[in-house]
């Protein structure tokens, strides 16, 4: 019995059952409260005993575990474009999706032209032969060939308009101008010596070149241009190809997929299909249902020759250990805990169902789950095969998942579970209960955008814009858009000053205006139906006319976002990113108007650097899409009347 004095019993009116039994001190000393003292052990055992607690049917505490495991990995990739790749775990999934082709600016231009020199200096201090590496006679050999030069100013008298406004441009920024001038004609373009170097298969050397090269020698500078080629590559982040990269321009956002072989012969699709926020992880990827029936998915569907060499089966025999957490009340009696975190001091309404619902957890259930260690590799996709656990009792029970990938079931609970394609909304497919670990890292350094542009809707002007807020400087940075235009504006009324409009009468009060304008880093997107659908909507990139020298030009983006279906043509250009024939736009750039939502969407370009468990350090030129900052008026006004201000 206990002793009556230091416990109250919480009766059930009327019934008169009790349902609890708990301490009630009544006196100012708690010693012997503290002290939870029994008088009769057996009766606490026997009543154990009566409500089946000795049965070790749900109270047996977990000695050992044994768990089978089976693990796949990622054997091929693949973007939107049809060029399917071998993955092996030395890459970075991360890279290989969102690699684009960057504009080789200036400075890296410099940049690979010193290298070069450097790669040249340290083969010739190791040469050998005879005659002796003369490396100052080679490297004005290489300089004669693949310098920097300043380009042609503005010619106002031969120069067409189109071919002004390209070099004005360029002459508006002046920290560019005035880098140019340093290293005009000193320096060697790394980038042509790249476009030189990698015109066969093997690096070939201009035969003007090598022809000057002693014969002894010209494997040396062969092989010199190999280890620089290779060295560009990494520099940079180039992609395998030009058409590599899974950006998806008409949806704003990266598309890609990759496969994994199953022990049956056939592989596992996953397919990313929406993502555009730069934090690649297991979520970003679909079970694809029925990848033979896409077009885009059909080439990962083939598994490899020897599935079985990507495929393993482990058991492993473990004691698990109980899950931990920040505040976690302990199990054993009287043990002190934690005090960062006072769960009894929760406050919650009835409405704060989470609230309620994680008290509850952390209080009540928090001592039932366990944690079994498994490590799996990154790039593998693990199925728990099963799990039997052993209690004190001696009983082995078989646990299963806990919702079999049901999805549609509401009592059902998952974490971590892949979703599945739904091809018919009325037969839901049930959820992937395997779990996949992707081959990415969770912390990339990303410098700051090489070019930004604000995606905004416009509704007095019914029209959505692509704020260019960035724009590349060519030398590696992003220029804030405004300042940019601001400067080439002014530029080009010095070059060919605007013709002064004619003033109102002098007894006028309103004055008619057919039209304004905007700043020229704002493009316009311009509703369309879709193709025969008198309903479904998309936005047509269209173009603000620049009024110069009396004659009109379309305005067309700087920045490699808004540039799709923009060509140059690259025998009229003269130097790089000046276009003597002026912007063609050879094909008409669609964007889904879903994609631009009412708060408008943010869409950058940058350089970013991981490093991989291997040790191996990752660099490419990427995107990323994040939410806008809301609507905005641009201003435009059509037809107008406004009052003189006399």
């Amino acid at each position: 019995m206990l002793d009556s004095k230091f416990l109250g019993f919480k009766t059930c009116d009327p019934l008169r059952a009790y349902n609890t039994i708990e301490p009630r001190p009544r006196q100012a000393d708690f010693s012997r409260s503290l002290g939870a003292e029994i008088y009769d052990p057996l009766w606490l055992l026997t009543r154990q005993w009566q409500f089946g607690e000795l049965q070790g049917e749900d109270t047996g505490s977990a000695i050992f575990a044994k768990v089978c495991l089976e693990t796949t990995k990622v054997t091929q990739f693949k973007t939107g474009l049809n060029n399917k790749q071998v993955f092996n775990d030395d890459q970075l999934l991360e890279r290989m999706a969102e690699s684009e082709l960057p504009q080789m600016d200036y400075k890296s231009r410099l940049q690979g032209g010193q290298y070069f020199l450097k790669l040249l200096t340290r083969a010739g201090a190791a040469f050998t032969g005879a005659p002796a590496f003369d490396a100052s006679a080679i490297k004005i050999l290489f300089k004669s060939s693949f310098t920097i030069q300043l380009p042609d100013g503005v010619d106002l008298e031969n120069d067409t308009d189109a071919l002004i406004i390209e070099k004005s441009r360029i002459e508006s920024n002046r920290e560019l101008q005035q880098f140019l001038h340093t290293v005009n004609g000193r320096a060697i373009d790394g980038v042509k010596l790249y476009e030189a170097f990698t015109k066969t298969t093997l690096p070939s050397i201009p035969a003007n070149i090598n022809n000057a090269i002693p014969s002894s020698q010209r494997t040396l500078v062969k092989d010199v241009a190999a280890q620089y080629v290779d060295w560009f590559k990494k520099e940079f982040g180039l992609p395998e190809g030009k058409t590599a990269s899974a950006w998806v321009d008409s949806q704003m956002e990266y598309q890609f997929a990759c496969s994994l072989p199953n022990a049956s012969g056939d592989n596992t699709v996953l397919s990313a299909s929406e993502y555009y926020d730069g934090n690649l992880d297991w979520y970003s990827f679909d079970v694809a249902a029925k990848p033979q029936n896409d077009p885009r998915l059909q080439p990962l569907v083939e598994a490899p020759g020897n599935p079985s060499e990507f495929i393993s089966e482990k058991t492993l025999t473990v004691i698990p250990t109980e899950a931990r957490f920040g505040g976690m009340p302990n199990s054993r009696w009287w043990e002190f805990e934690d005090g960062s975190v006072d769960l009894g001091n929760i406050n919650a309404n009835t409405t704060d169902i989470a609230k309620i619902i994680l008290t509850q957890f952390a209080l009540v259930f928090s001592n039932d789950w366990f944690v079994v260690p498994y490590d799996v590799p990154a790039g593998s996709l693990s199925k728990v095969k099963g799990i039997v656990v052993t209690d004190v009792f001696g009983q082995k029970t078989f646990v299963e998942a806990a919702n079999q990938g049901q999805t549609d079931d509401w009592m059902s609970w998952g974490m971590f579970n892949l979703s599945t394609e739904q091809l018919d909304k009325a037969v839901p497919r049930p959820a992937d209960t395997r779990l996949f670990f992707p081959p990415v890292v969770s912390k990339i350094q990303e410098g700051d955008p090489v070019c930004s542009v604000n995606m905004l809707r416009d509704e007095m002007a019914n029209t959505v814009w692509g704020v260019e807020d960035k724009v590349p400087d060519y030398m590696g940075r992003g220029r804030d858009g405004n300042a940019a235009v601001t400067d080439h504006k002014n530029l080009l009324e010095e070059y060919v000053p605007p013709v002064p409009s004619v003033g109102p009468h002098p007894d006028a009060v309103l004055q008619y205006q057919l039209g304004n304008t905007v700043p020229e880093n704002w493009i316009p997107f311009l509703p369309r139906h879709s193709g025969d659908d008198n309903r479904a909507i998309v936005l047509q990139r269209a173009s603000m006319p620049r009024l110069f020298n009396d004659n009109f030009t379309a305005i067309r983006p700087q920045t490699d976002i808004l540039r799709p279906g923009i060509a140059r043509d690259p025998a009229k250009e003269l130097w790089p990113f000046v276009n003597s024939g002026g912007d063609s736009q050879p094909a008409p750039y669609f964007l889904n108007e879903e994609e631009v939502p009412r708060a408008g969407s943010i869409i950058t370009s940058s350089f970013q650097r991981a490093r991989w468990y291997n040790g191996k350090t990752f660099t490419w030129y990427g995107r990323r899409k994040t939410m806008g900052r809301g609507e905005a008026g641009s201003g435009l006004r059509y037809d107008s009347a406004r009052p003189i201000k006399k």
